[in-house]
């Protein structure tokens, strides 16, 4: 009995010790915002000793880095894994059981050691938008088009014009115009051979899905009073697809698109420009823990959680396609992938006008 009550207070002892241990690790980080709230020490034979070795050094005190989260050497592995992976959420009620702890991390502490240490498939920062380009007037016979390469992804985008409205618009007497994208990927444009629609009798319902998206982030973009009682047709041809094939379409739709009815302009068919608003879109993500702008088709594959988003060039939302494929994410993370969203729209809208005024 004497034995058990010694080996209880030793144990006591050494979960006390160990917390305190715990405690100088974090501080010896200097990580500004990090709560971690110990309970349960008993519970001590939860925690895996894992100690790196070495010290760190002063300078790596100053400056941690997304390496150093590793470093609470005390803290189990699964609390850690959770921290790094899912970074401003707290652990889950079980972990916290478990393993008596529970952490938080700062967003915009978060991203800074990310976009610090993070390294990317193709080496750019995490709020790099890939190579983008334009060539114009790829279709002779559209009224308007374009070629998007956009890093891998290529996407054709053409503009025809039909001098009459939908049925449904007669029948309703909707005034003005309307704005109707057909979306499709060539069989080459994938690793394997994709097969086309219509060897399948329908069109699938991603392509749908897209093609609509592209349609509803176009005519946003427009007064479509101001088209007069005419249908724009935009088709959107992928040739190769690595990634963001949905955003580079409605990125070069809406240049395809304003080379149109420039050329409508010019031909005395509109009398005043009807856009409202320039529009992009990009995609962004987080990818082990860190959000990212403008993934390619590695990371996308990879993402925990992926987003599209089609936005104004003056900043207001049209569409925001958010899922998490693998993991939640918190309100913080949200935030954080809209900036980047923002900034990469800021971006193209640059390099859409470049390649408009182009012509």
């Amino acid at each position: 009995m004497a034995v058990e009550r010694w080996g209880f207070a030793l144990k006591l002892v050494s979960a006390v010790v160990l917390d305190m241990r715990v405690a100088r690790e974090i501080e010896k980080l200097h990580v500004k915002g990090l709560v971690a709230v110990f309970h349960g020490l008993l519970a001590s034979n939860f925690w895996r000793k894992q100690q790196v070795e070495g010290e760190l050094t002063e300078h790596e005190c100053e400056n941690p880095s997304q390496q150093e989260l590793h470093d609470f050497k005390w803290i189990p592995w699964d609390a850690r894994r959770h921290a790094r992976t899912v970074g401003n959420a707290a652990v889950g009620d079980d972990e916290k059981r478990a393993f008596g702890i529970a952490v938080r991390w700062p967003a915009a502490y978060t991203a800074r050691l990310m976009s610090e240490s993070y390294q990317r498939h193709d080496q750019r920062t995490v709020d790099q938008l890939r190579p983008i380009t334009f060539q114009n007037n790829i279709a002779p016979h559209a009224t308007g088009s374009t070629l998007i390469e956009w890093g891998e992804t290529r996407v054709i985008c053409g503009v025809s014009i039909e001098e009459s409205v939908p049925r449904w618009m007669q029948a309703q007497g909707v005034e003005g115009g309307w704005i109707t994208a057909e979306y499709s990927m060539l069989p080459y444009s994938t690793l394997d051979r994709k097969r086309r629609d219509v060897s399948k009798g329908k069109l699938d319902g991603r392509s749908t899905e897209i093609q609509r998206l592209i349609g509803r982030s176009l005519r946003a973009a427009l007064d479509l009073k101001k088209l007069g009682s005419r249908t724009v047709w935009i088709d959107c041809d992928v040739l190769q697809a690595d990634g963001g094939t949905r955003t580079a379409s409605i990125t070069g739709a809406y240049v395809a698109l304003s080379l149109a009815v420039n050329k409508l302009i010019k031909e005395g068919k509109l009398l005043e420009s009807p856009f409202l608003d320039p529009v992009a879109a990009v995609s962004v993500g987080v990818v082990e823990g860190t959000p990212l702008l403008d993934l390619c088709y590695v990371e996308d594959v990879a993402a925990e959680v992926d987003m599209n988003l089609v936005m104004t060039t003056t900043g207001r939302y049209i569409e925001v396609q958010g899922t998490g494929e693998e993991a939640t994410f918190s309100a913080d993370q949200l935030n954080e992938m809209l900036a980047l969203g923002s900034t990469g729209v800021e971006a193209l809208a640059k390099l859409q006008q470049e390649a408009i005024a182009a012509g």
